[in-house]
């Protein structure tokens, strides 16, 4: 199957052809992409044709591993891999499930690698089912963790879980257009684990449930450890792997779920499931972890920290998550296009050796940086992206401001994220004043020494004394805003008041 995609791109897109097709047995996905430009006077658009091939259940595990998507498996991978053969064998409607906690109205792409995973099941023939954990979120999940999460309200945890749904159910439906998911492959499971929590009375739980969780398991565990010689720990937060245990154990009665997946800090909680099942049932269920993500300085990518890369367009924009993608190193960009990418592992090899021919070109970035801002944030998204990525760094003319003041007011703050600062415009503001209001500067000194060394743009226009006015006349464009750029890399979109 063909499936062409119009991808619009604006003038002045770097040209490029890049073809790959694997002919390996195995390739579950391969794209062809081909970027053509057109002058700035025509319509560009990007065709991208995907031919969708039938993969093997049984190859999955070997190509996560080949991709180093697992970090590790319960009890063991033979284990995983002997087990889920003999359950397709007798029932091939196995499924695998992925629990996200609503804690903050938005996932990562910390959180997005166990969900892309999920989808790689998901597309070769697993029930997957995505669990939104409004009734966990309540009780709060203290693994990983030094210290107590902060109590959300009901209608803040409400509102996450309508956010993070729609997400998860706008990534499958562009995976579905792009033809990673084959048509005929029924819709994924969306579930939220309240809708079982409501109906179950605290003493079922505690008497039916929660008994087959034992005390010492969890006390063993480092995280435990280390809060109890610490702050300390609340019986809310012990009680989660009880919570989590129990949505695998429903999981596996109503959905056949044998496998778990989740993020690398999730194994002592999907141990209690197993041991949970195993012991009201008898069966054996399975679990998968997948690598902690890191950001390019090596450190983890934190929520509380701020470091966190949103999928929610509110929390980062569609230019700033593509922008992400395209400024990965070389180390980075062979392991996140493995993880994060649907192309087969082969095809990857390919682009990462054409890439390694000639990295100034960052072929593997910009590949990577369209597919994933696709598939998270759609084609208005990926348009989005690279018009605002040419108008301010492949603009021929060098006037992206002669294009900025033809964009809607609604487009700009729809899709310029957090380069957007408001100011209000008043008679005595100056140049310093709007440089040091901007805060890339520790204090108004090295904002002065900046500008006087021509280091600030304004619409284009070098500006070099601090105590100049800023006039509407010659700093504001039509539209209300102006285009600042300070050093080399730094943009700022300033909308006045």
């Amino acid at each position: 199957m063909f499936l062409r995609l119009q991808l619009p791109v604006v003038p002045e897109t770097v040209s490029r052809r890049i073809t790959f097709s694997s002919s390996l047995k195995d390739s579950t996905y391969w794209y062809r992409t081909e970027h053509r430009k057109y002058s700035s006077t025509k319509t560009q658009c990007t065709g991208t044709e995907l031919d969708t091939r039938s993969g093997t259940q049984h190859q999955l595990f070997e190509d996560l591993q080949r991709r180093g998507c697992i970090a590790n498996a319960f009890p063991s991978m033979s284990a995983l891999s002997y087990g889920i053969s003999e359950s397709l064998r007798r029932d091939p409607n196995v499924g695998v499930y992925c629990g996200f906690d609503p804690t903050s109205v938005s996932l990562h792409i910390g959180n997005l690698l166990p969900l892309v995973t999920l989808f790689r099941f998901h597309a070769v023939g697993y029930r997957a089912v995505a669990v939104i954990g409004q009734g966990t979120a309540a009780v709060g999940d203290p693994s990983g963790r030094t210290s107590e999460r902060r109590e959300q309200s009901v209608d803040v945890i409400g509102n996450s879980v309508k956010s993070i749904t729609e997400s998860i159910a706008n990534v499958e439906q562009n995976l579905r257009v792009a033809g990673v998911i084959p048509p005929a492959t029924p819709a994924m499971d969306i579930l939220n684990n309240y809708d079982w929590y409501k109906e179950l009375p605290a003493t079922d739980f505690i008497s039916q449930f929660a008994r087959h969780i034992r005390v010492g398991d969890v006390l063993s565990r480092d995280y435990v450890k280390l809060r109890l010689e610490d702050a300390g720990m609340n019986l809310a937060e012990f009680c989660y792997s009880a919570f989590q245990a129990y949505d695998f154990y429903h999981l596996f009665r109503s959905r056949n779920c044998r496998i778990q997946l989740g993020g690398s800090d999730q194994m002592g909680n999907i141990v209690s499931g197993n041991r949970m099942i195993k012991s009201i049932t008898g069966s054996e269920v399975y679990g998968l972890t997948t690598p902690l993500v890191l950001g390019p300085d090596g450190s983890k990518l934190s929520k509380s920290e701020g470091t966190a890369v949103w999928l929610n367009p509110e929390q980062t924009s569609s230019f700033q998550f593509y922008q992400y993608f395209l400024r990965l190193s070389d180390n980075d960009v062979t392991k996140y296009s493995k993880h994060y990418s649907f192309r087969s592992s082969d095809d990857i090899d390919s682009l990462l050796l054409l890439h390694r021919s000639d990295p100034d070109r960052r072929l593997a970035q910009s590949s990577l940086a369209e597919e994933v801002t696709y598939y998270v944030h759609g084609t208005e998204g990926l348009q989005a992206a690279q018009v605002i990525t040419n108008l301010l760094y492949h603009s021929e003319s060098n006037r992206p401001s002669q294009v900025l003041q033809n964009l809607s007011n609604s487009y700009i703050e729809k899709h310029f994220g957090c380069l957007i600062k408001s100011l209000r415009l008043r008679d005595n503001l100056t140049i310093l004043d709007v440089v040091d209001y901007l805060g890339c500067y520790p204090n108004r000194l090295k904002c002065r020494e900046v500008i006087e060394r021509g280091g600030v743009l304004i619409n284009e226009f070098r500006c070099r004394d601090c105590n100049e006015l800023m006039t509407a006349d010659k700093y504001i464009l039509s539209n209300g805003v102006s285009l600042l750029k300070l050093g080399k890399k730094k943009w700022f979109l300033v909308s006045w008041l």
